[in-house]
């Protein structure tokens, strides 16, 4: 029994994800597959093949439930964690393990340590904002995290990683005034990188979007301008809850608007059209919402400095913004 190929570390869950094995006999017998988490041990899943020399497993479907597209959240002042989106992977045929293997959102270079969120000039953030970094090192991540304004603190975030993606989440709200957060962050005890945050008083209408890039990382933008568009509401009349009440799903509708920014900052904002994912964050909360514009349309010039997306999400009732 042994497994012929195996999926590369850092492919994506959200294609196939396929384990090439054979028996290493000619008479066909019965396998039993088991697909375990690679640092907890914990089963995924499990199958029995009948009848077997050789065959292709695709484990995918049994890493699904366990992953979460939904950015991370936290309490703390600031937090790492192991992505949700992150996972190790075993499988085993009988009493054959394979090689542990690492799975995430996207596909990202396993062999390159660092920032998969994109490096950004000259960061800036609104009071209240949220900071979010999708960080890699194969064995070891240190942060410290110093916040100043009236009164300065510095947070410590450290970990292993086990080979996975860890996400840094820095929620301004939970401080007073702010005029800048630096981040120092430590890649397997030996590269050294300084992330610095401008911190700016707060728009009451702008409003920010959290995405992924086709690395994986999360990537964020915040809108200068926010419109209200309305309300609709579909009543589905041939569906009843259990309690014989009519379901109503209910829809809002707002457009958002940015400034005029350099085209490269338009042009790491428009890839937000290609992630499977797409939330507005208030207050350190996300909500996932539907892009309805299809396009982003560049000027007579060939140039993008502004974007206008026209956007839906769940209607909750109570207050929009």
């Amino acid at each position: 029994m042994k497994f012929v190929s195996i999926p590369d570390n850092g492919s994506s869950w959200r294609g196939r994800l396929p384990y090439s094995f054979t028996t290493e006999s000619d008479q066909p017998q019965d396998v039993t597959v088991e697909i375990l988490d690679a640092t907890t041990k914990i089963l995924l899943g499990s199958m029995r093949l009948y009848g077997v020399t050789e065959g292709v497993i695709d484990v995918a479907p049994y890493v699904l439930p366990h992953v979460s597209m939904m950015p991370m959240e936290t309490v703390r002042q600031a937090d790492m964690r192991v992505s949700p989106s992150a996972i190790g992977v075993v499988v085993r045929l009988e009493d054959v393990e394979s090689e542990a293997r690492v799975f995430f959102r996207s596909q990202f270079d396993y062999e390159s340590i660092g920032l998969l969120s994109s490096k950004i000039e000259l960061p800036v953030v609104q009071e209240g904002d949220t900071i979010r970094l999708t960080l890699f090192a194969q064995t070891r991540i240190d942060a410290s995290v110093v916040l100043s304004g009236a009164k300065s603190l510095t947070v410590k975030c450290e970990g292993f990683t086990y080979g996975l993606p860890m996400e840094l989440v820095i929620p301004t709200k939970a401080f007073g005034s702010l005029e800048k957060v630096s981040i120092t962050v430590r890649y397997d005890s030996k590269n050294t990188v300084v992330y610095n945050y401008t911190v700016l008083p707060r728009c009451g209408s702008a409003q920010r979007l959290v995405w992924y890039n086709t690395n994986g990382g999360v990537e964020s933008f915040l809108f200068d301008h926010a419109m209200h568009l309305g309300y609709s509401v579909d009543r589905a009349d041939d569906c009843m809850c259990d309690d014989g009440v009519q379901r109503v799903d209910g829809r809002v509708r707002y457009r958002l608007c940015s400034g005029y920014e350099l085209q490269e900052v338009m042009e790491r904002v428009a890839e937000l059209m290609l992630s499977p994912v797409v939330c507005r964050e208030v207050d350190g909360i996300c909500r996932v919402v539907d892009i309805e514009s299809k396009e982003i349309n560049y000027d007579s010039k060939g140039m993008l400095h502004t974007i206008s997306l026209d956007l839906s999400e769940e209607w909750k009732g109570g207050k929009l913004w």
